[in-house]
């Protein structure tokens, strides 16, 4: 894959993404093109993702993994939150001695902060992962000098080979070098060794497992909790010495795992447990294996893998369970961080260490969860009504699929009992629910008159005694009358006849003030 006329190889993306916020990175695929950095430039102000050359021509997000990586001409690198806006970072860029060959703004520039992506084009291949890395390592340090700004690679993603970066919707202003750049040159500018630069077989490097050496455990690990507020003193020293399986073991039941927000008890007798407004909780996902059903096999929880951005899922979810306990203590968040990495994750490709957990937990808890953008994460109503309330399943002996059917029913007849009107009709009762944001069917109502005692059927034996007192005691009424026996004044006792059909009520009234 050697430089040739100006044209280098590189995957593109075979469809653009219009949003990189979004899921279409899980079904996103790449091929393999051999283009000059004008056609590239194209490509991205249309919105397609760029990203080194695999060992498959076609392959998928789930293919691009560092093991197939090969080789790369580009080194793009990523630069978000900076503290210059875009005209003024490229004024000093382009007087720089090693100014990029190609520099656009993202999608999310101004929306997220300034955020650029800078691309050096090399006259050959770089087909060793270190290398790479060292050489994106010493230009992102080059910019961050010249343009005297210090945040710092966040994510660190880019330094990565197999990472994808997206096009931009910004194509007003792209600036463009067609000078390439010769690694050679680099690494004698930057120090960095040149050896085995063109040795295929080093290209993964970053991947493969070390040489089978004699096990050396390391002892003891110096993070400092010197600046937290801990509940246990002893877990500082702890997370330095003990692995994580014993670090679970050990303060399994001490620390609480915050997954949503705290619910009201209810009582044994209700099926659910109504979500405030203001509910918080961790999203997880589940697929059920084919012929579970069959085999009588509950669904799996769906692991993170190495490529689908975990550390930015520890990240957020940190957020999440401050936002549910804002008193949440340092050593309790890395807890929840350690369970939620040892449980929903897999610790495949790019490792991730007690030194990445314990970093994620610092930038995590420092953060100020009051900034709007992490407002998002309070989903409200949006997503659930209600949850299926345990006690009352294990009292009844119920499954939660059955409690959920209950549960709605429940829920349909409380609010049905808060405007339902003995006085009125079938067809006015569901009109007045209606008003009121409960749209039920006339068979829903009939239920729940029927299982309310609300129907003439079943008040059959109190209509009789009621008929039969009305025609006994004429007290059921107190009248006034003048001397030209116009009524005065009438008094109905409406709450001995509350529960009679609204027919039987009007007969009654009507015999009343005919005495």
């Amino acid at each position: 894959m050697d430089f040739l006329d100006g044209k280098f190889y590189v995957s593109i993306s075979t469809e653009p993404i219009e949003n990189k916020d979004t899921n279409i990175w899980n079904r996103i695929t790449y091929k393999r093109q051999n283009v000059t950095l004008t056609e590239l430039k194209n490509l991205i102000t249309k919105q397609y993702a760029f990203c080194g050359v695999f060992e498959n021509e076609v392959f998928n997000q789930k293919q691009k993994l560092i093991p197939n990586w090969l080789s790369t001409n580009i080194v793009c690198l990523d630069l978000d939150d900076r503290k210059k806006n875009y005209n003024e970072f490229i004024d000093i860029v382009e007087n720089s001695d090693y100014k990029p060959n190609l520099i656009y703004r993202t999608q999310n520039d101004q929306i997220k902060g300034n955020r650029y992506r800078a691309l050096y084009v090399f006259d050959s291949a770089i087909v060793n992962a270190k290398l790479y890395a060292e050489i994106y390592t010493h230009l992102f340090e080059y910019i961050n000098t010249i343009t005297d700004d210090r945040n710092g690679n966040k994510d660190n993603c880019g330094i990565s080979v197999n990472q994808s970066f997206a096009g931009t919707n910004k194509a007003d202003d792209l600036v463009i070098d067609t000078l390439y750049y010769d690694i050679k040159g680099i690494c004698k500018v930057f120090g960095i060794s040149t050896l085995n630069i063109s040795d295929l077989h080093n290209r993964k490097l970053m991947a493969e497992k070390e040489p089978k050496q004699k096990k050396v455990i390391k002892q003891f690990d110096n993070f400092d909790f010197s600046n937290y507020s801990l509940m246990y003193d002893d877990f500082a020293n702890d997370f330095n010495t003990l692995s994580l399986t014993d670090i679970l073991q050990k303060y399994n039941g001490k620390y609480y795992n915050y997954e949503c927000t705290q619910l009201n008890e209810v009582s044994e007798e209700i099926a659910y447990i109504e979500i405030p407004s203001n509910y918080i909780e961790i999203k997880r996902y589940w697929y059920l294996e084919e012929n579970a059903i069959k085999n009588n096999k509950c669904s799996q929880i769906r692991k993170i893998k190495d490529g689908m951005c975990r550390r930015k899922k520890l990240y957020v979810n940190a957020i999440i369970r401050r936002l549910i306990y804002k008193e949440l203590t340092f050593d309790n968040l890395l807890y929840n961080l350690v369970f939620e990495f040892y449980y929903y994750m897999i610790n495949d490709g790019n490792k991730i260490t007690k030194s990445d957990l314990f970093e994620i937990c610092q930038r995590a808890f420092n953060a100020d969860i009051d900034l709007p953008k992490y407002q998002k994460y309070i989903i409200g109503n949006r997503d659930k009504k209600f949850i299926v309330n345990s006690a009352y399943c294990i009292k009844h002996n119920v499954s939660k699929k059955q409690a959920v059917r209950i549960a709605t029913k429940q829920r349909n007849y409380n609010k049905i009992g808060l405007y339902y009107n003995c006085l009125l009709s079938d067809k006015e009762n569901l009109k007045v629910l209606k008003e009121n944001g409960i749209d039920i069917s006339l068979r829903t109502l009939k239920n729940f008159k029927e299982e309310n005692g609300l129907t003439k059927k079943r008040n059959k034996k109190v209509q009789k005694q009621l008929y039969k007192e009305e025609e006994r005691n004429i007290s059921l009424c107190n009248c006034t009358f003048k001397d030209n026996e116009e009524i005065t004044h009438i008094t109905v006792n409406v709450e001995n006849i509350k529960h009679i059909e609204t027919r039987n009520k009007n007969n009654i009234l009507h015999r009343v003030l005919q005495l």
